[in-house]
């Protein structure tokens, strides 16, 4: 029999029950086999797992029985420890050990704002940073990765301000994260998007008024004479009635004339060719949004037929019929995903991250399309049972299409200003 602590999915699998066997030995009843049994059942949990799950509730049950007998806060922390060591997250077993002694702490379900975070552009090398308010607890905030902090790193029942930092990301490439939320009975996740982007380049314009620009004209210098003070080279000049370094004045004056001349027509055929270039560069953008439109608006009826075949899966209604729409949806956003990485956005302002992010909605959406297929044909199979929501094809779809709505939302908030602009339609996340 193995006594070591279970695999991080086991006991994710066991956390929601340890909440009833709290209350349970609170009120003083006995957790024997049969009760552990009747909620490991209730959980979804049986055939060969179901001994490894007694095993382990019932190791659980004797720990939180013995907090209960204890008073002092010392005991209480040496309970936490142990439930820890049999790989209960601290902030699980706090709560149930609160729970025995009847230290009651309100908790409701984890409410993050916002639901998924998106820092958007970010210039190179910066650190992105954003707040997250979390009410629900006591639990945890963990970073997704050694790149993200979160501090404070827990927060209780009422509201937690949360601040949120991530280190640069590569370059011109849309980053993900994400910030792990977890109470006694809850786990879910916080998303993270950004994108660095190079600073932007110095205008033509700028660049043509740098080098046309004149010279900072020298102080002058005058040269002693052997008879007398220096005298200004311009004083000099007026006495013999030339310029000075010119043997006449007449000859300078054309030279000035001339040099002004060319000055002027090399800005107007800057101007005449600013102006052109700035036609084409229009037109060029307008035919990419309308381009970029065509591949939006073809993709928004496939949501809503994707709901109702997963409805019809789920409730093994004509789940055939079901499987066969989400299979030709499947198709469906794959082609719509190869026309999205073919779009050419350089003459678009921000473009490229647009792109990137219409991209990334089509890709994690095609992903959940394809994970949804292999459950829905694995469920018909099995004669539709009742434990399709703990599938992990099933939460793996529902994983990607919550990353295709942070994806949609940051395209969104890009796109709503040039389409109207341009007088295109606006668009929400469920019109994509």
């Amino acid at each position: 029999m193995n006594t070591g602590p279970l695999p991080v999915p086991d006991v994710d699998r066991l956390l929601p029950l340890l909440r009833h066997v709290a209350e349970l030995i609170r009120g003083g009843q006995q957790v024997d086999r049969n009760a552990v049994n009747v909620l490991c059942l209730g959980a979804g949990i049986e055939g060969a797992d179901l001994l490894w799950a007694e095993q382990e509730l019932q190791r659980w049950a004797s720990i939180l029985a013995t907090a209960k007998q204890t008073q002092t806060p010392t005991d209480r922390n040496l309970a936490v420890r142990a439930l820890c060591l049999r790989g209960v997250p601290e902030a699980a077993a706090r709560l149930a050990i609160n729970v025995v002694g009847e230290v009651q702490q309100a908790e409701e379900g984890i409410r993050a704002d916002p639901p998924d975070i998106i820092m958007g552009e970010l210039p190179a090398g910066t650190v992105g940073t954003a707040e997250l308010v979390v009410r629900g607890g006591p639990g945890t905030a963990t970073p997704g990765s050694d790149a993200m902090t979160v501090h404070p790193s827990a927060f209780g029942p009422g509201e937690t301000k949360l601040l949120i930092s991530r280190a640069p990301g590569p370059v011109g490439r849309l980053v993900w994260d994400k910030v792990i939320l977890q109470s006694g009975t809850e786990r879910i996740v916080v998303d993270v998007a950004a994108r660095w982007c190079e600073p932007p380049e110095m205008s033509v314009l700028a660049e043509v008024d740098r080098k046309s620009s004149p010279a900072t004209p020298s102080t002058p210098t005058y040269t002693s004479g052997p008879k007398g003070p220096a005298t200004p080279p311009h004083v000099g000049a007026a006495i013999r009635g030339t310029s000075p370094g010119h043997p006449s004045r007449k000859h300078h004056v054309p030279h000035i004339i001339g040099g002004a001349a060319l000055a002027l027509i090399a800005a107007l055929t800057f101007l005449i060719v600013r102006h052109d270039n700035n036609l084409n560069h229009a037109s060029r953008a307008s035919e990419q949004i309308n381009a970029v439109e065509l591949v939006v608006s073809g993709s928004g009826g496939q949501r809503s037929s994707l709901v109702s075949a997963l409805d019809q899966v789920r409730s093994c209604n004509q789940p055939k019929a079901g499987i066969e729409t989400v299979r030709e949806i499947t198709e469906g956003r794959r082609v719509r995903y190869g026309q999205a990485r073919s779009l050419d956005v350089d003459a678009i302002a921000n473009g490229a991250a647009m792109k990137e992010h219409l991209a990334a909605a089509m890709s994690a959406s095609l992903k959940a399309d394809e994970y949804f297929l292999t459950w829905a044909q694995r469920h018909a199979a099995n004669d539709c049972p009742e434990t399709w929501a703990t599938d992990p094809d099933y939460k793996r779809g529902l994983a990607f299409s919550k990353r295709a709505r942070v994806a949609k939302r940051a395209f969104v908030a890009l796109w709503n200003p040039l389409a109207r602009e341009h007088g295109l339609p606006e668009r929400s996340e469920s019109d994509i």
